[in-house]
């Protein structure tokens, strides 16, 4: 059925592009003699636009199947970072009529007022802490410690120390070792 001039594949000289053995194959076709060129035109017609509806939903599918995986990915980290935020940190208030003492991850003590807040992150602790009302810290040794409270931050380079975040006071006092203090646009 087709005919078309000899091409040297083999040595990589090969000087036609498609686009040109397409146009000899074309250019050299024969009917067979047995069919009719109006039926040979149709089936040729109709094979090249079931290739082209063919290709057209391959690419869809790829597309598809990437925007799928896209949003699986998404989702997924969505779903992780809703996680950490909801149980990733630790909250602890203190009682009423009891002794508020615990321990942090990094084996640091805290003594917490009635109605004082502390929390701090359970899955990646970074020795950062956020306190609402009064607490008393003994502070393990190691790299910086920071309490932040919603009016100043307070840098830990000794061990013990208070800090009072209650009643629109701030009050920071250090009993052993030395503390930093940013408040406002101060710097102690």
């Amino acid at each position: 059925m087709f005919r078309h001039l000899n091409s040297n594949h083999s040595n990589g000289t090969d000087d036609f592009t498609l686009n040109k053995k397409i146009d000899q194959s074309v250019r050299y076709f024969q009917v067979p003699a047995m069919k009719n060129k109006a039926d040979v035109l149709n089936t040729l017609l109709d094979n090249i636009s079931d290739k082209e509806t063919k290709s057209h939903k391959i690419s869809h599918t790829k597309y598809r199947t990437l925007y799928v995986s896209l949003s699986s990915v998404a989702a997924v980290g969505l779903v992780l970072i809703m996680l950490y935020f909801t149980v990733g940190f630790n909250k602890i208030t203190g009682a009423d009529n009891q002794a508020n003492v615990f321990y942090l991850p990094d084996n640091s003590r805290v003594i917490l007022t009635p109605g004082a807040e502390i929390k701090y992150s359970k899955i990646f602790y970074t020795r950062n802490v956020k306190l609402s009302g009064e607490a008393y810290f003994e502070v393990e040794s190691g790299d910086g410690f920071f309490v932040k409270t919603r009016d100043g931050k307070v840098l830990v380079l000794g061990t013990r120390f208070s800090v009072s975040d209650a009643s629109n006071k701030f009050i920071v006092s250090c009993f052993e070792g030395k503390v930093g203090v940013d408040y406002t646009t101060n710097k102690i």
